[in-house]
């Protein structure tokens, strides 16, 4: 298995199994979760991206970057944001999912409307767009404009190293530690 580069395409084969996934989500801290909730967690996207073209390690790095590891306020029981999705610093703003496999959809949907232009989704990726945009819309403009990790720095989010964070994360899931 090799980590992320920030020439990394999002869309493509796995490269990373869930239960090495999950063995490095459960040794950190975990915020309110159980060991197998975090498992169950690890397993949907090491599960689900594949059948939509998506390398699982580019979601997982996101959620231990966007919420250390499980253990931030968004990402608590409760809420469910894996990814900051909605997340913009003014009080309140942010998507409160009624449960993970919810939100792991909604995440794997909006990567692969970052990393697609409209038309350019298979048709079960297309449904699962369709289903995250419902969560919170992306604007046209900004579809198929994040191919590769290293596009979502400023875009999906703010930070201009965002990129530079998965790539550091991918490394950490990858080895292990």
């Amino acid at each position: 298995m090799a980590a992320l580069a920030l020439t990394s395409p999002i869309l493509g084969p796995p490269r990373v199994d869930w239960p090495a996934a999950a063995e490095v989500f459960r040794a950190r801290n975990r915020g309110g979760y159980s060991g197998d909730e975090v498992t169950a967690i690890v397993w949907a996207y090491c599960t689900f991206a594949p059948t939509v073209v998506l390398d699982p390690l580019v979601p997982l790095s996101q959620l231990a970057l966007e919420t250390g590891w499980l253990s931030s306020w968004w990402s608590a029981p409760g809420r469910h944001n894996p990814a900051g999705i909605g997340v913009t610093g003014e009080p309140g703003a942010g998507v409160i999912f009624p449960s993970w496999l919810d939100s792991v959809r909604a995440h794997m949907g909006r990567l692969i409307a970052y990393a697609h232009k409209p038309g350019q989704d298979s048709p079960r990726q297309a449904l699962l767009v369709a289903e995250a945009l419902s969560w919170r819309s992306l604007p046209l403009d900004r579809r198929g404009i994040a191919p590769r990790v290293g596009d979502l720095a400023g875009r999906w989010a703010a930070d201009r190293r965002y990129g530079e964070g998965l790539v550091r994360m991918s490394a950490a899931i990858v080895a292990g530690i």
